[in-house]
């Protein structure tokens, strides 16, 4: 396992949000996709919940002549994302991932913060292995926050608005169990872990949760049932119980703020230059 620390004196208010996006969401991204490895020379690279696309300019710098697609099952997001994307050598495709049939074969599913949000995603990843050719790969990120106390705290203050049903279950299993489903018909196989430490006043965690992609997701499913117009009370209660929860590092205005991430890299049995590898 492997720790990060981002020390952040921020004022969120002179903040623009494509800095704060690329702060908080391309960390992990930037650090899956550095281990995977080139072994085509023109893949087929699909991004599993695309959202805004945020990720595509780094995709593209990892693979200068990839076919890029871009998935996700919000059909607005998507449109949105298509209106703003200047590179020619991007598809996209509307579907969830459950739901997705593929016109040609991924060499590479990249799926950054998304999967634990899918109740049975551990199946769908052996699906998603299926898709892939001898020597493709799957690379997945999820943060570990179900049972982070920001999250907790979330989940009360909902419940306190007369909020009963929770529209998110996050899962992230032990990397034993992937490693179980997944090692046999792989090449190489890799997890790790990495708890990136945020530290800033008790007030701003609203602004890193609401900013930050899984944060923002599990936000906006929780007003989607209680209605937008209780935003301003929501966030209120929950930033009050953050006060209250999380103590400030003596000699600063500050608490400090963790979101564990879980990494899995799988290549497919097959060519490549790791082949007959296996990694733990």
């Amino acid at each position: 396992a492997t720790v990060s620390v981002l020390y952040w004196q921020l004022n969120w208010g002179n903040m623009s949000t494509r800095y704060v996006r690329e702060m908080l969401r391309m960390r992990p991204a930037k650090e899956l996709l550095s281990k995977i490895h080139k072994t085509v020379k023109d893949p087929v690279v699909v991004d599993v919940g695309c959202g805004d696309g945020h990720a595509i300019t780094h995709l593209r710098q990892h693979w200068p002549t990839a076919k890029i697609v871009c998935l996700d099952k919000d059909k607005n997001v998507l449109r949105e994302t298509m209106s703003n994307c200047i590179d020619s050598n991007v598809a996209f495709a509307h579907s969830s991932i459950e739901d997705w049939k593929p016109t040609e074969r991924p060499d590479v599913i990249y799926a950054n913060s998304v999967l634990h949000l899918i109740e049975g995603h551990s199946e769908l990843m052996e699906k998603m292995v299926d898709m892939l050719p001898k020597g493709g790969i799957l690379a997945v990120q999820m943060p570990c926050i179900e049972d982070e106390l920001f999250v907790r705290i979330l989940k009360d203050c909902v419940k306190q608005l007369g909020c009963t049903e929770m529209p998110y279950k996050m899962e992230v299993h032990s990397p034993s169990r992937y490693y179980q489903l997944l090692s046999q018909g792989s090449a190489m196989f890799e997890t790790w872990s990495s708890t990136h430490h945020h530290y800033l006043p008790p007030e701003d965690v609203i602004n890193l949760l609401k900013t930050s992609g899984t944060g923002g997701t599990i936000w906006n499913a929780y007003l989607s049932v209680l209605g937008k117009s209780s935003e301003p009370e929501l966030a209120d209660l929950f930033t009050a119980k953050v006060k209250e929860a999380y103590p400030v590092i003596p000699n600063t205005n500050e608490c400090l703020f963790s979101i564990p991430r879980f990494f899995m890299v799988m290549t497919k049995e097959g060519h490549g230059p790791i082949m007959g590898m296996r990694h733990v």
